[in-house]
């Protein structure tokens, strides 16, 4: 399935579940699939290059190698997944749930990440060079080696919650994200 339309038209859905299909190496390029569902499947090798994602859902999935570069994924839900060797590069992601999700070996690098909640996660060997945070949510996230977190534009973290927010501004957030990460 190719969605560019060089050929055809825009692959355009809203609210399709694709929890039972195949999307091992699928390309959905520019695809518009807004409130869709991939809840507890494996996807390996999918391309959501510049894919609008909007309020989607992806909870208890399995991603592995797939490539969100400058998606528009802006509150979709990546809560309980496993994600490794991805590229998020330039995606927006705000107000997007990464919670008790586990991200290893992937890129965020020049993401927006402004509201996200990466509360109870853990992030090993994950790049965030140029990557917008502010007002991001840390709650008892493990750090491992984040590459570039000093190279990460951090307006501000919440190291609460949404109801009980601890907000950490410039300085202060980045040394507490540094002092996080576990080296």
């Amino acid at each position: 399935m190719k969605s560019l339309g060089r050929e055809g038209t825009k692959l355009i859905l809203e609210e399709a579940n694709f929890e039972k299909s195949n999307l091992e190496n699928v390309d959905l390029t520019e695809a518009s699939l807004t409130e869709c569902f991939f809840d507890g499947m494996i996807i390996k090798g999918t391309d959501f290059f510049r894919t609008e994602l909007y309020s989607s859902s992806f909870k208890k999935t399995n991603i592995i190698n797939v490539n969100f570069t400058k998606a528009k994924a802006d509150f979709v839900s990546f809560k309980q997944a496993k994600i490794d060797k991805t590229n998020f590069l330039k995606a927006d992601l705000p107000e997007s749930d990464f919670s008790f999700s586990t991200i290893k070996s992937s890129s965020f690098i020049a993401s927006d990440l402004r509201e996200a909640d990466f509360s109870h996660a853990t992030l090993a060997n994950v790049d965030f060079e140029l990557v917008n945070i502010e007002e991001t949510i840390f709650k008892g996230v493990v750090l491992k080696n984040i590459i570039n977190l000093d190279k990460a534009m951090v307006e501000s973290i919440n190291i609460g919650s949404l109801d009980e927010p601890v907000i950490l501004e410039k300085e202060e957030a980045c040394k507490w994200l540094l002092d996080c990460n576990d080296r």
